[in-house]
């Protein structure tokens, strides 16, 4: 474990090399080796703060902004900002590479850079009690990264209410409402299928085979029904049909023909409390 005191002499270690740098090599060689330090410490923040000192030093600018880029020469500041994106590109990369996907998003939102976050949450997998989960929904979804695959993880994790709820703060774009429509549907058949299977199987019925259709399930079985019986929260079928008209995709149509063919017959009483 490091202690304060360790820490202390590592700094001075640090300080002590780079006045050696800089008295034997000058200020561009202790730009660099502070670079280095910054980078192995991955201390990000002061890597990015390094990087611009740097690229200040070499384009002659002085190390300490005093006034507005606006005050510079066209060509001198087009050089400066062209730098300054490298600096806050490669920061970002380095953060993504950790798997620090909401600290990363500040870096790649200020230069305009949306693909990288992109690519990198539809490739997130979150663990069992993963911290990152929530931080990675809110940039997903929630600051628009990556709204397809911010709506999965909310349907995921936190269940189908929840993602009936975020589906109504999807953004306009129709491609990816039609995807994430698709997504619940296929979700609740499932999750409906596999209840009606458990159903037939505890009323001592021959057991149906996994994958089969919740159409085929409900066929020839008016007994499932009986006593107001229903195998899904009923509200959460009653919104999902209604989204399901968008759908283009034929294999997810005929699951929500089959929620459809579900909901037509259950009880009235239960069509009328959803």
């Amino acid at each position: 474990m490091t202690t304060t005191s360790d820490a202390t002499r590592e700094d001075a270690q640090v300080f002590e090399d780079l006045e050696r740098v800089l008295q034997g090599s000058g200020p561009r060689a202790v730009l660099d080796r502070l670079v280095e330090h910054l980078d192995r410490d991955e201390d990000f923040r002061g890597l990015l703060d390094a990087l611009l000192l740097r690229a200040r030093h070499d384009l002659g600018l002085p190390l300490i902004q005093t006034g507005p880029l606006s005050e510079l020469p066209e060509e001198l500041r087009s050089k400066y900002e062209e730098r300054y994106i490298e600096a806050i590109r490669l920061v970002g990369n380095k953060l993504l590479a950790r798997g620090e996907i909401a600290i990363a998003w500040p870096y790649f939102r200020a230069i305009g850079e949306h693909e990288p976050i992109a690519r990198a949450i539809d490739a997130f997998e979150s663990a069992e009690n993963d911290d990152r989960l929530n931080q990675v929904v809110d940039v997903a979804f929630n600051q628009g990264a990556n709204s397809r695959k911010g709506f999965e993880l909310i349907l995921q994790h936190y269940g189908t209410c929840s993602a009936i709820s975020a589906f109504e703060h999807l953004p306009p774009d129709e491609g990816t409402r039609i995807a994430c429509a698709g997504k619940l549907v296929r979700q609740l058949h499932d999750h409906l299928a596999e209840n009606l299977r458990a159903d037939i199987a505890q009323r001592g019925q021959p057991l149906p085979p996994e994958g089969t259709p919740v159409s085929a399930l409900v066929a020839g079985r008016d007994w499932l029904f009986a006593d107001d019986a229903y195998h899904i929260d009923i509200s959460h079928l009653s919104s999902t049909v209604r989204l399901s008209s968008m759908l283009n995709e034929p294999k997810t149509i005929e699951m929500a023909l089959g929620l459809c063919e579900y909901g037509r017959r259950l009880s009235p009483n239960k069509k009328k409390k959803k």
